[in-house]
């Protein structure tokens, strides 16, 4: 091959690449796209082995069961993205999830915020768990005040935790 062939060659090679690089391109492929839809009556009927409890309402049994529900060992160093506790289910039930209010306060108890959490994690009856959320302070500004103190300026900050509902396993 001479020199003149090898630039032909090389003009060529280049010309087909862009060309390939040129065509529009079909992302999605043959994929089909559904919205499926359920009825009203199937989104809003419980499901029989799990019960939503609320822990303000007035049944000692509600009651009971919240009690026997402790939270331990909260933490939330500084620059970290979630928040960490310890659950302790007294209960005779599994606990599948869990909705609590959290309250953030600064040393002197002056509210700083307030926020309700999803806790996806399951605690079998009379087990404990370490469970997780993401945390209030998306901006690493405020640490636990239990948490081990940061090197930098931070505001340290006290936690109340509060159940407002949970959904357990029926045996």
């Amino acid at each position: 091959m001479n020199i003149r062939e090898d630039k032909i060659c090389r003009i060529l090679s280049s010309a087909v690449l862009v060309i390939v690089l040129l065509q529009p391109v079909n992302i999605d492929g043959k994929r089909t796209r559904l919205s499926l839809k359920a009825s009203k009556t199937e989104r809003t009927e419980a499901r029989p082995w799990e019960e939503e409890l609320n822990c303000e309402t007035d049944s000692l049994r509600f009651e009971m069961l919240c009690e026997d529900i402790v939270f331990t060992g909260y933490d939330k160093p500084l620059t970290s993205a979630r928040e960490t506790w310890i659950v302790q289910n007294n209960t005779d039930a599994a606990i599948r999830s869990m909705r609590v209010e959290i309250t953030y306060l600064t040393p002197e108890g002056k509210l700083l915020h307030k926020r309700e959490a999803d806790v996806k994690s399951a605690v079998p009856a009379g087990e404990t768990r370490m469970v997780e959320v993401k945390s209030f302070d998306s901006q690493k500004s405020f640490y636990y005040y239990k948490s081990q103190a940061p090197r930098r300026s931070a505001t340290p900050y006290m936690v109340k935790i509060r159940i407002v509902s949970i959904v357990i396993d029926r045996d």
